[in-house]
This record gives C-alpha cells, sequence and structure tokens, in this order.
C-alpha cells in the first residue's frame, strides 16, 4: 500500500531537530494545511527520514496532535516513517507514560509501506483485539464476540466495540460502515511492536 500523502518533516518544518512543546504547537497548523486535501480514509505518511531527531514534548504538540485530529475530525490515518533509534526512543517513553499507541513503517523503493511496527502500549484486550482482526481480516462487534468468547463470558458485544473503537481512535484499524453495523480492518496485517 502506498500512502496517499508524503510530508518530508525535514522540509516542512527547516530543521533537522525536532525539539520543544512551542516548535511542535507552531508546526501543528501547517500540518494541518498540507494534509486538508486528504480524501476521507487517506493514509498520510510523516516522512522523518532526513531530521537527527523528535523529542517526545515536539511529537506531542505536533504529530499525536495531528494524529487525534486526523481521526476525529478529518478521517483519515497517520504513519511515521523513521527509522531513527533515539526519536522512536523518545517516542515510545512518551507512548508509554499515557498508554497510547502510533504507527510507524518504512517506505521502500516504489514508495509503498514496508515493515510497520507498533510503538508504545495496547491494553491487553486491545492487543487480543488488533490480533483477531488480523487473523480474521476485516469483522464487526458481533462477529469477534461469537468467534473469540471470554472468561468470565460476555453478555454482549459492547465491549468487542469499545475496543475496536479505541483501535480506531489511535489510528490502527480502519472502519467502514454497511447498514447499521460497522466493520473493521487493520491498516497493516503484519505488524509488529517496536523496532
Amino acid at each position: 500500500m502506498k500512502p496517499d500523502l508524503i510530508l518530508d518533516m525535514h522540509a516542512l518544518y527547516g530543521a533537522k531537530t525536532l525539539a520543544g512543546t512551542g516548535a511542535g504547537k507552531s508546526l501543528f497548523p501547517k500540518l494541518l494545511e498540507a494534509s486538508a486535501g486528504l480524501a476521507s480514509q487517506g493514509t498520510l505518511a510523516l516522512d522523518f527520514r532526513k531530521t537527527d531527531l523528535v523529542t517526545a514534548s515536539f511529537f506531542r504538540a505536533s504529530f499525536k496532535a495531528l494524529r487525534d485530529h486526523g481521526r476525529k475530525n478529518a478521517d483519515f490515518f497517520v504513519i511515521h516513517i523513521c527509522l531513527d533509534r533515539a526519536s522512536i526512543e523518545e517516542v515510545t517513553a512518551y507512548a508509554n507514560d499515557v498508554a497510547d499507541a502510533f504507527l510507524f513503517a518504512d517506505l521502500d523503493q516504489h514508495g509503498e509501506f514496508v515493515r510497520p511496527f507498533l510503538v508504545g502500549v495496547l491494553e491487553e484486550k486491545q492487543k487480543r483485539t488488533l490480533n483477531a482482526l488480523v487473523e480474521i481480516g476485516e469483522a464487526d462487534a458481533s462477529t469477534l464476540f461469537s468467534r473469540y468468547p471470554e472468561e468470565p463470558p460476555l453478555s454482549t458485544s459492547a465491549a468487542w466495540s469499545n475496543r475496536l473503537a479505541a483501535l480506531s481512535q489511535k489510528g490502527l484499524v480502519i472502519e467502514r460502515v454497511e447498514g447499521r453495523s460497522k466493520y473493521y480492518r487493520p491498516i497493516f496485517t503484519d505488524i509488529r511492536h517496536g523496532l
């Protein structure tokens, strides 16, 4: 899968080190403007390959804010293109502190996403839900409720609906509506955790 839009963070920000809350907040409007034309359920690749470091405070103020905007207001997905260990350690520490998770990947020579990985943490039941979607491909809450019984047993599929909604808010699964049902599928089926 190719991203619908790639934004070069070095070109957009103008520096190789992305540090500080204030600087992150100043970049956020530029990110909103640059991503404004993305189609519904589009994928946005934020390319950090020409940067030296992204700090946790900068990431929170700009890129987490963009991910949240994309999920709540504009229906797009953010994938971070960064294999720099120091930056990923910064994001991991932040994500672990706030119990959040972010998608990372690389791009191959054809511009396709490769080697996707998750940075941060998922609650155990969210992790189970994501693994179930990877196994099935696409499902609604009722399907997961019937195929993956739990102990103690759940009385309704509402718990699965809540987990699916949480994964959608984190930008890890794509949602589609068919009639009165919502179906979800993972953005990547070969995702791993961490570097």
